[in-house]
């Protein structure tokens, strides 16, 4: 189940890349197609290898037979086969996917942690009209509050890093991921982590409490920008800042960087995150305001529900 508040359960697509390849793998129940990604690729919760797989489950094309989604091998697809069309159209997946990808191949031979973080972050032309006003299942930064769609969980990129010419592996920096761990990337601030120790940015199993404590957080600046309480420009401003010195610093880092400075700046990341949440929200006990939702009724009835909800711990 990957609802937060209900039960919603659906298959995925998955990106899987190291130094040498990379693969799409995209899932249909128990059923499987794999591809080898020879150029850039974008998924974005919808089938979209067709016949042109290079891996799948030994039962592919059999069960389509069996289910009568194809008259024979010639005629099998796997998207056009497997997908729920009904839920795929109204989903917004096409719409997203196409946005990514017309970015990546824009950016191609020049993508950037920077050009990712953009893509990430993108809205519609019609969410950007009225912005935090309305839901948008077409972004990739997709926005909750219409009777389809959800909201962007949490948001990732990984960094890897190669060898330069006459570089060996042991002169390679290292490799970076950088996560929001909140909704929203528009609004969130992209942090880099690493595989070690001590580790600030993640929780383990037993820390749930302490995750959705997290997640709580910076969520409660988003319903925030939502009742017209904070200057969503401002404050993209002063994230944009600190993501700057954390990419600034993290571009200075030697191969050989010791997991302490690593640490040291996954702390420094932290903590210029809390002080922007703390420094917003006094201002906004400092100056309250008259507000109202903006938007549709439905959209400010799913929000006022969704508030409710969280301010009651639910």
């Amino acid at each position: 189940n990957c609802g937060y508040d209900k039960n919603f359960r659906y298959d995925n697509s998955y990106l899987i890349a190291d130094r040498s390849s990379a693969w799409v793998l995209e899932t249909a129940g128990q059923y499987w197609a794999a591809k080898r990604v020879q150029d850039v690729y974008a998924i974005s919760n919808r089938l979209t290898i067709g016949r042109d797989y290079d891996r799948a489950h030994p039962d592919l094309l059999h069960h389509a037979l069996d289910k009568g989604w194809c008259r024979s091998e010639e005629d099998f697809n796997f998207a056009r086969c497997y997908t729920n069309r009904l839920v795929t159209t109204f989903s917004g997946a096409a719409k997203r996917e196409h946005c990514s990808y017309t970015r990546l191949e824009e950016s191609k031979g020049s993508i950037t942690v920077e050009v990712m973080m953009d893509i990430l972050r993108s809205h519609t032309a019609k969410f950007e009209e009225k912005p935090y006003q309305t839901a948008s299942v077409s972004s990739v930064c997709m926005h909750a509050g219409s009777l389809i769609g959800d909201q962007t969980t949490g948001s990732f990129i990984a960094e890897l890093a190669f060898p330069a010419r006459g570089e060996t592996e042991a002169e390679v920096a290292r490799d970076t991921y950088w996560i929001t761990g909140s909704s929203a990337p528009c609004l969130s601030l992209f942090k880099p982590w690493w595989m070690i120790e001590p580790d600030y940015l993640s929780f383990s199993e037993d820390e749930t409490a302490e995750a959705v404590a997290y997640w709580e957080q910076q969520e409660k600046i988003y319903r925030s920008v939502l009742k017209q309480l904070i200057d969503w420009k401002e404050y993209q401003s002063e994230r944009d800042q600190i993501e700057e010195a954390l990419l600034s610093a993290v571009r200075a880092l030697a191969a050989n960087t010791p997991d302490g400075m690593l640490a040291e700046i996954q702390a420094r990341a932290l903590e210029a995150e809390t002080e922007l949440r703390n420094k917003v929200r006094e201002e906004v006990r400092e100056n309250p305001l008259e507000y109202d939702y903006k938007g549709k009724p439905y959209f400010r009835r799913y929000w006022e529900k969704k508030n409710r909800k969280l301010e009651q711990g639910v």
